[in-house]
């Protein structure tokens, strides 16, 4: 995200520090430009206490990554189509970022790059906390524990299995 709003890419400046070199920008070099959002898609059962979520990733279809009218679309992530999700590693199998030049043009963007990507096979966390963010309060940045909980109730009544799902 930070790469998205600085055009910096923190990595390789830690990478460069790490080598022995000095950073080659400073504090007043930094500039913000728009606003990110990321989900994180683990491989979790919201409906069962975020207990990991194994299996065969029968589908793994992520949105079109790229920069369209000033929006852009990134997904990180180590999966692949009939991957095996296996519960001796980290459950997280993508973050999906987006930016915008306002915020509500970012959540939107979330939104969109969330209902286009389609994944079966396992339990995943994202349709549950899409709701938290993206409306009332979580919408101007303050996501609350009630909205949480709302979010479990609601995740207990609907399929969290594919990004498709209603949840």
């Amino acid at each position: 995200m930070t790469e998205l709003v600085t055009g910096i890419d923190l990595v390789e400046q830690m990478i460069r520090v790490a080598a022995g070199e000095r950073l080659t920008i400073r504090q007043a070099d930094v500039k913000l430009v728009g606003w990110a959002v990321e989900s994180r898609i683990y491989a979790e059962d919201p409906t069962r206490n975020f207990l990991p979520s194994i299996g065969r990733l029968v589908t793994y279809r992520p949105p079109a990554e790229g920069r369209v009218d000033g929006v852009t679309i990134r997904n990180d992530t180590g999966v692949f189509e009939g991957a095996e999700i296996s519960i001796y590693y980290d459950p997280m199998i993508a973050k999906l970022v987006t930016h915008a030049s306002d915020r509500a043009g970012a959540i939107e963007a979330q939104s969109r790059a969330l209902d286009e990507f389609v994944i079966d096979g396992i339990r995943i966390t994202f349709r549950f906390w899409l709701p938290s963010c993206s409306t009332g309060a979580g919408a101007r940045g303050f996501c609350r524990p009630a909205s949480l909980s709302r979010n479990i109730r609601m995740a207990s009544r609907r399929s969290c299995r594919t990004a498709r799902s209603r949840m």
